[in-house]
């Protein structure tokens, strides 16, 4: 089978204009050619694989929200490309 092309949208992209945003995208099921939207990836994010990833994705979301509450440059350096690159 032929890995899956991902295509589609989200809110994301429409917030990302107001803020800077993080949109997430990780592998809950280990196999390219599950498609979103399918009880294959329903299963995948219920197994052992996707709370694996889960968690890893989760430590990182943490990791990176105590890096810009705690450190003034980091968030200075975010507002700033954020501002250059929506101009």
């Amino acid at each position: 089978m032929a890995p899956y092309n991902a295509t589609g949208s989200s809110d994301i992209g429409n917030v990302s204009y107001r803020c800077p945003s993080i949109h997430q995208w990780f592998d809950v099921t280990n196999d390219t050619s599950i498609g979103t939207h399918t009880e294959g990836l329903c299963c995948g994010a219920d197994s052992d694989y996707g709370y694996e990833q889960m968690f890893i994705i989760a430590k990182a979301f943490v990791k990176t929200a105590e890096d810009v509450l705690t450190d003034p440059a980091f968030l200075a350096a975010i507002r700033r490309e954020f501002e250059e690159t929506t101009k």
